[in-house]
């Protein structure tokens, strides 16, 4: 049995983050800023919600079980925000932006490096 491509998803933009896999279900962003939860069935995929954040999504996404026995979906995008999504509907349980440094300005190790705008 080899590994092989079962279905394909298009997107309006990059995917470059890898997925979130939760059983049958795969959450996923695009670098237009867009949010799926996309469901693998024996016929193929089926897009069960998807959102848009006003912002690209690069990283990878983090499911988690709450204690009240929904699922979370959280991610951040090129925004410097934090979503927490509700994993059954895409609707938004919270956002936080926690870090209010100029976009503009990027710490590499002990070097800063400022981009005048």
């Amino acid at each position: 049995l080899g590994l092989g491509v079962q279905w394909r998803f298009n997107t309006p933009a990059a995917v470059t983050g890898t997925p979130a896999v939760v059983g049958n279900m795969v959450f996923d962003g695009d670098y237009a800023g867009n949010f799926y939860a996309l469901r693998d069935t024996p016929f193929g995929v089926i897009q069960v919600w998807h959102g848009n954040v006003g912002a690209p999504i690069a990283d990878s996404p983090l499911v988690l079980r709450l204690p009240s026995g929904k699922s979370e979906v959280i991610f951040g995008d090129l925004a410097g925000n934090v979503w927490g999504l509700d994993a059954a509907d895409g609707a938004v349980n919270w956002t936080v932006h926690p870090n209010s440094t100029n976009a503009g300005m990027v710490i590499y190790g002990l070097i800063l490096v400022m981009h005048k705008s």
